[in-house]
């Protein structure tokens, strides 16, 4: 009986498998890219919703958040002050870092309410 040579097996499983690797890796950079991504959205919306409640006395407190938020993040923005509550509602589209590899773009919106309850600040996630 004739015994076949076995080498190179190894080699080739590992080259056939090497592209299903390298997207699951992707995959994973690409998921932790944006919920990074929503966690920066997230945090400046949190800060110009406490930022404002802060300073509701001041006259233009409304183009201050706006412009403190273009500063920041990008997005259709919109800011509503009234006497004791601030709400910022922030939406945009977001391409990957592998946008090549994954065509979609995938849509953010954050929305945090803020105001005050017996002097106290209270920024809630809407």
């Amino acid at each position: 009986m004739m015994k076949l040579n076995n080498k190179g097996q190894s080699l080739v499983l590992f080259v056939m498998l090497l592209p299903i690797i390298f997207m699951v890796i992707a995959l994973v950079v690409q998921a932790s890219y944006l919920s990074i991504s929503k966690k920066n959205y997230d945090d400046n919306v949190r800060e110009a919703v406490s930022y404002g409640l802060n300073h509701l006395d001041d006259a233009d407190i409304q183009n201050k958040l706006i412009r403190l938020l273009d500063e920041n993040i990008e997005g259709q923005k919109q800011v509503s002050v009234s006497n004791d509550k601030v709400r910022i509602k922030v939406s945009d589209k977001i391409d990957g870092m592998f946008s090549s590899i994954f065509k979609d773009m995938y849509s953010v919106e954050v929305t945090y309410i803020g105001y005050l309850d017996n002097g106290k600040k209270r920024i809630e996630k809407d």
